[in-house]
């Protein structure tokens, strides 16, 4: 496979800034229509601003920030139009949140440098179309993981190309943090003295399942640069269904809240995947390897997760 992920960084606050210049200079903080923190600049993400959090929160945690609504087709709007402009490069592209793609190049590349000379031309046409406030970084390599995790190493604007004979070179000094784990997870790397991709994917596999589950052997193969999920276009994105009889599951369960919702999406989940999930501390995990091996779009079934967590 040859992969090419386009990342604009901060993408929401970034299309705000372009549009209105004075905003540049102060931390700006970008509010749903639930009051709550939509996008965050990296300014007041400094402060501690997260996604999800309350605006009155992000007011106590970045005091000077600059609050306003989130234009939310705006934001979707010039996205659809960064998903047009790559797709005329290879059809197969498929979003990756907010300003993100991963674009499967196929056999437009034969050389090396061929293939740095048309990345280099993808990132061009996207700062000629969406302006410089918006230019992206770009990584380069045969997975999507390493793809990714060379965007975090350069800078808006610039392309990291990975070579795969030095693929593993490349991954083995970069943080944990990179890998798709919960926090959870990520905190018991950091008890157990594990910082960097190498560490991790010199453990055995063994011992990554008992300590970490699925998730946990997805993110090892991540880190050893086995990663071979490919790219899942627009127009092939699986549609999942499943149904909960509510009323019977409320009986059985009882309460409300959270608890209940999120005991009624493993419900669903279990129907979808075939198989029985267990809820825990690791239920992002989860949800993130399932996903990642039943080769699933993010929409499919963590937008589930995440409206319990944010609206219960």
């Amino acid at each position: 496979m040859s992969i090419l992920y386009c990342c604009i960084s901060d993408f929401a606050p970034a299309l705000v800034r372009r549009d209105d210049p004075r905003l540049q200079r102060r931390p700006l903080v970008l509010i749903d229509p639930e009051e709550r923190v939509f996008a965050a600049s990296a300014e007041a993400a400094a402060c501690g601003v997260v996604v999800g959090q309350t605006a009155r929160a992000a007011e106590v945690r970045c005091p000077e920030a600059h609050l306003m609504e989130t234009d939310l087709a705006r934001c979707r709007s010039e996205f659809e139009t960064l998903l047009q402009l790559l797709e005329h490069t290879s059809p197969r592209v498929e979003p990756h949140g907010w300003g993100a793609a991963y674009i499967d190049l196929g056999n437009l590349v034969q050389r090396h440098a061929d293939g740095v000379s048309l990345c280099q031309e993808v990132g061009r046409a996207v700062r000629r179309e969406l302006g410089e406030p918006l230019q992206p970084a770009l990584g380069w390599d045969r997975t999507k993981f390493t793809a990714q995790a060379a965007t975090k190493c350069t800078q808006p604007g610039h392309l990291r190309a990975v070579d795969s004979v030095r693929e593993r070179a490349f991954l083995q000094p970069l943080p944990v943090t990179l890998l798709p784990l919960g926090i959870d997870a990520l905190q018991r790397l950091g008890f157990l003295g594990l910082r960097t991709l190498g560490q991790y994917a010199a453990l055995p596999p063994g011992a990554v399942w008992q300590q970490f589950g699925r998730a946990g052997r997805l993110a090892q193969r991540c880190a050893r640069g086995q990663n071979d999920r490919p790219v899942v276009p627009r127009w092939q994105e699986r549609r999942l269904v499943a149904h909960c009889d509510l009323d019977w599951f409320y009986g059985i369960q009882g309460g409300g809240g959270k608890a209940f919702w999120l005991k009624a999406g493993f419900q669903v989940a279990d129907t979808l995947f075939k198989r029985p999930w267990e809820p825990d501390a690791e239920a992002k995990s989860i949800i993130e390897a399932q996903m990642e091996e039943q080769g699933l779009v993010e929409r499919d079934l963590w937008t589930w997760y995440k409206m319990v967590c944010e609206v219960c």
